[in-house]
């Protein structure tokens, strides 16, 4: 039987995989219900596969409105994508809501996906991706003719893969309780963002003698900037515009 695969990367390499039975239950799943809800079907036999081979399903995500949660839950099967540990609990989050509204007597191994991404197991890794069906190649292990074996994928010298925040708006990428901003500095296309806020005491200079007040502070997980939550919020929302999303 085939299987699918939640691949996880720890220090950017493809380490470990967690296998589920019968890869019909994964990335097919979410594909229907899309197609059930908007794509135009050509026939009475019609199906997500067919639209998914002849592109109509792909094209969806250029002309419909899809609601927050079903494009990262659509995104996340798309080729070569990877979701940042940071992104973790948004994925999550987005694949229990995915199923409420269009699964929810039979949710496949969604469910057991978005229990994963938040298992404690999956705090030491720093991305994830997904092998759709063992029926083709684990694009995260791709074969080395040279040296006749797989390999995992490297995050840092490769770069066929794309990051979930690049398919969503800084709006997005902020739903569902997740308050982590891309870094303006050093992200967001390589999947960087701030830590959470924290209230820190700072001097503030005054007409008087500088006086200790608490501020939002931010700071980013990699290239360690830190200043106001204000000044970020503003700076990541130029930052985003300006790469013309």
């Amino acid at each position: 039987m085939s299987r699918t695969k939640l691949v996880f990367f720890e220090n950017g390499i493809a380490t470990d995989c967690v296998n589920y039975q019968n890869s019909w239950q994964g990335a097919i799943k979410i594909w229907t219900a899309i197609f059930d809800k908007y794509c135009e079907k050509n026939s009475p036999y019609d199906n997500a596969l067919n639209a998914a081979i002849d592109g109509r399903l792909w094209q969806l995500w250029e002309t419909k409105e899809f609601k927050t949660f079903e494009k990262v839950v659509f995104a996340f099967t798309m080729d070569n994508l990877l979701v940042s540990k940071t992104d973790f609990k948004l994925l999550a989050d987005s694949l229990d809501k995915f199923v409420e509204e269009h699964l929810p007597n039979d949710p496949g191994h969604l469910s057991d996906w978005a229990d994963m991404l938040r298992s404690n197991n999956a705090c030491k890794y720093d991305a994830v991706g997904l092998h759709i069906t063992t029926v083709v190649e684990n694009p995260w292990f791709p074969w080395d003719s040279k040296n006749q074996e797989n390999v995992p994928y490297n995050i840092h010298t490769n770069c066929k893969h794309t990051w979930l925040s690049d398919y969503l708006t800084l709006e997005e990428l902020t739903s569902s309780d997740n308050t982590l901003l891309p870094c303006p500095f050093c992200g967001p296309s390589d999947g960087t963002f701030l830590n959470e806020p924290k209230i820190l005491s700072i001097k503030k200079p005054t007409q008087k003698p500088d006086v200790e007040v608490e501020c939002f502070f931010v700071e980013c997980i990699r290239c360690e900037a830190r200043g106001p939550m204000e000044f970020y919020v503003k700076a990541a929302k130029d930052s985003w515009n300006k790469r013309g999303n």
